[in-house]
């Protein structure tokens, strides 16, 4: 089985269980203390990978920009997320409607980014 396959039906799993757990805490807690407890699962692992991976601090301003960028709407909208589980949203509805990103994903990569689609991979989308 090739190493990408398998390392996706580890996300596959691993966030398939997250969604399921972040619902189960906003059914007792505010959105942002469900935040911020999903956070502090993050810092163990961002720490170890500080520790083993080399950091580039060379890299450009806008390099390290774009990083801290994509961080911080990634965060609004994990945060979006677990205020819709807390709002009523059902996690078999929440969880794959907020799944679709990739859509938006490709509909700014394509002018942003100059890559193309091919009518096969319109048609995977579909």
């Amino acid at each position: 089985m090739a190493t990408w396959l398998i390392y996706s039906l580890v996300v596959m799993t691993l966030w398939g269980v997250a969604g399921v757990t972040q619902k189960l805490s906003t059914n007792d807690v505010s959105t942002e203390l469900s935040f911020a407890a999903f956070s502090v699962g993050l810092l163990p692992i961002a720490l170890w990978i500080m520790l083993m991976e080399p950091i580039n601090w060379k890299a450009s301003a806008a390099v390290w920009l774009l990083g801290v960028l994509g961080g911080v709407v990634s965060g609004i909208g994990c945060l979006a997320t677990f205020a819709a589980y807390t709002n009523g949203g059902k996690a078999s509805i929440v969880t794959p409607l907020a799944a679709l990103y990739p859509a938006i994903t490709i509909a700014i990569a394509l002018p942003v980014l100059h890559e193309h689609i091919s009518l096969r991979q319109v048609l995977g989308l579909l």
